[in-house]
């Protein structure tokens, strides 16, 4: 009795000889991997006294035909594209990590003027597609296509990046959500006072956490959907975007948006 089986991120192979008292379970963390295989192969024969064979040999062979027809293969059909569509956002809106709790993280980033992402040990720089959708290749059994299609949440921020784990389907996508977690190097560059409509506001660090403090209201906390634009808890539908290189702060509100700039020490509002 013989069963193997993969899927995104894992290989399985069970092998049981009833009569000869023998059973064998081999797990590999890599979707698709010959080495399953092989490790069963090898230990069936030196349980069984049989003659050695290389299966690792036999297994290269066969692994260069199927990454031969790999070379071959695209998850994609291009009369399926969309021509002449854009990213809904900057590139660097994308840039972000992406978490999901059992297949780990993702790290997007931008280069120039490129999307790279990277996964484990493989990194691939990242072709758009249309709209939301981007393509990487890596090398695994040969070049195969690793889509990724970003998602944006009500308030239209990227928040999820579905990623096809299986390069021989695009469907069934898996999501990895975006971490939202204040970085630490980020804080000091937005903290200080800033004079929106008039009126003095300061935004304050602690424990890892942006506070909002708006004279005559109580202090909000500013949770993280992006590398500088929060929301403000207890508040639907306000958001704050900063630019720290300009020194400049953004309130989107229900009843307008609403610019100001830092408050330079010293100076008089």
């Amino acid at each position: 009795m013989y069963h193997e089986g993969t899927t995104a991120g894992f290989s399985a192979l069970v092998a049981f000889l009833p009569e000869d008292g023998i059973g064998i379970a081999v797990l590999a963390n890599l979707q698709g991997t010959p080495l399953v295989q092989v490790i069963a192969q090898t230990a069936l024969d030196q349980l069984l006294g049989l003659e050695s064979v290389n299966w690792n040999e036999e297994a290269k062979g066969a692994y260069l035909q199927q990454a031969k027809l790999a070379q071959e293969l695209t998850v994609f059909n291009a009369d399926m594209r969309e021509q002449g569509t854009a990213p809904s956002h900057e590139l660097a809106a994308y840039a972000g990590t992406y978490v999901h709790p059992l297949y780990g993280t993702i790290s997007v980033s931008l280069e120039g003027e490129t999307l790279k992402a990277k996964y484990d040990w493989a990194q691939f720089a990242l072709r758009h597609w249309h709209y939301d959708t981007f393509v990487g290749e890596i090398d695994t059994m040969g070049r195969l296509q690793i889509p990724l299609q970003f998602q944006t949440d009500l308030n239209g921020q990227i928040h999820e990046a579905r990623v096809s784990l299986d390069p021989f389907s695009s469907q069934n996508l898996v999501a990895f959500v975006r971490e939202k977690k204040l970085k630490s190097d980020l804080a000091p560059s937005l903290v200080g006072k800033y004079l929106v409509s008039g009126m003095e506001l300061e935004v304050k660090a602690t424990d890892g956490a942006l506070l909002l403090a708006v004279p005559g209201q109580k202090v909000y906390t500013l949770s993280p959907d992006g590398e500088t634009s929060f929301t403000i808890q207890g508040l639907a539908g306000y958001r704050v975007e900063f630019a720290p290189a300009e020194g400049k702060i953004v309130f989107r509100q229900p009843n307008g948006t609403f610019s100001g700039e830092r408050v330079r020490e010293g100076a008089t509002p």
